[in-house]
Order: C-alpha cells, then structure tokens, then sequence
C-alpha cells in the first residue's frame, strides 16, 4: 500500500502584490541607525514622547560571541492566529515562505505570533532569508533548528526556542498589515531595531528625526563618559548633561 498523500489541492489565490511595501526608508539613515546602540535610540523616542517602543522579553535567540550584533531595516509584518480543523494548514491565508520571498534586502520580518510556544521559524526559512538578504528575524514566539540558525550567522529574535513546530497549531492569517507584537504596535515599513540589548520599533514618520536625535545622543554620551572620569559630582551631571538626553528643553529642569 502505497504511502503517498493523494491531494488535489492546487494553492489559494494570495495576493501578495496589493499588500507589497512600496516605500521604505532611506538606506543611508538605516546604515547610520545600525551603527547605533538600541539603548541610545530608546532614549531618543522617549524624548520624542514615543514610549512604547519596546518589544518585551524579545532577545536573540542564540549567542555571537566576537560578532557586533545590529539590526536595522524596514518591518514585514505576518500576522498568526491558532490553526482551525476545518482546512489544511497548506490552505492558510497565508504561507509564511511566500512572505519570505516578498521581502526585500535588508528588510527585517516581523512575525507576530501571540508569543506562543511553537517554532515559527527553522533552518530552511533562514537559508531562503539568508537568500533574499533579510536584515533578520523578530517573533512574538519561539524559534527551533537552533543550531544551523547560529551556523548561519542570522540575526533570529525569539521570545525562546522548541523543537516544535507551528504547523497545525498556528496559521499566517495577514501579511503587511499593523500587528501587536509582544506590547508594541508595528506596522509594515516601520522600522525594526535589534541588538544586544533587545528589540525596539520606530515608527516610519519619526525615523529621520530619530537619526538627527541619536547623533545629539551620542555626543551626550561622550560628555557623561567625560565628566563621570573626571570626578564631576552627579548632582551636577544631571543639572548640566543628563537631563538632556530625555529633554528636549533649555534651561534645564530644576530637580
């Protein structure tokens, strides 16, 4: 007896092109926001009364021991939702490879899975990201095929790893479209920021603002940096410099 499974199933009809990001931002300013930590352009949204930019308890997956981890590029967003009975998960809305192969290079997939505990991602969508010069990976959700992933060398951010797959739990219901992920709101052509630290998203209309206000950032930096070596007292670093980083205002506040 034959163990061949017999399907007349021919693929739904997606229609990728309508949903396709037509504008991202401009590469120069992503190239200068990956040379930024994430904890500078966090202060800088704060500044910019953009307070929820965090994607919580969002980490890269795996450690890159003498490799500066750093990520900037317009978001792909795939929203999830848990598998119905009623259809085959090859009939889903959406197939999260296609999505793949929409995306262009140095963009970042945003993959919002609820944070459920299933792999979403694994070795064989890496090496078709790797393929189409993804930026890297974000999942409200976990990953699996760690190792080949770390072999790779793609930046995957997960909320943890499994050997489980997604396949008949969850299903891509959207593509391109505004989805929660885990507490930020990110919408297609935001932009995502990852390293170290974590993941943040800044918002498409504020991304030139943010790269004039990182620069300032990082020049406060190296004053703090100086004036903490020097000895200078705190009560004063805060009245002259630390305020500034979370201020945009002249004098400054009075503590």
């Amino acid at each position: 007896m034959s163990n061949e499974i017999k399907t007349n199933f021919t693929g739904p009809r997606r229609d990728y092109e309508a949903w396709a990001l037509k504008q991202r931002p401009d590469p120069a300013t992503l190239e200068y926001l990956r040379k930024v930590p994430t904890a500078f352009v966090s202060d800088c949204l704060k500044r910019l009364e953009i307070r929820n930019h965090a994607l919580r308890d969002v980490r890269l997956s795996y450690d890159m021991p003498g490799k500066q981890v750093s990520i900037a590029g317009a978001a792909i967003t795939m929203q999830w939702a848990p598998h119905t009975e009623v259809r085959p998960y090859y009939e889903a809305a959406y197939l999260h490879t296609e999505v793949v192969e929409q995306a262009k290079a140095g963009d970042v997939l945003v993959i919002a899975g609820m944070g459920a505990p299933y792999g979403f991602w694994g070795e064989h969508a890496t090496n078709q990201a790797i393929n189409q010069g993804l930026q890297g990976i974000v999942i409200d959700g976990y990953t699996r095929d760690i190792k080949p992933i770390r072999k790779s060398g793609m930046c995957v951010f997960s909320t943890g790893l499994t050997f489980e797959s997604y396949v008949r739990r969850y299903d891509p219901i959207g593509f391109n479209t505004p989805v929660s992920v885990a507490g930020a709101h990110v919408r297609p052509g935001d932009v995502m920021m990852g390293d170290d630290d974590g993941v943040l998203v800044i918002p498409q209309e504020v991304v030139n603002q943010v790269a004039d206000v990182a620069a300032d950032i990082e020049r406060l930096e190296v004053d703090l940096g100086k004036a903490v070596a020097a000895g200078v007292p705190w009560t004063e670093i805060y009245r002259t410099i630390h305020h500034r980083k979370y201020y945009a205002v002249k004098p400054a506040p009075k503590f």
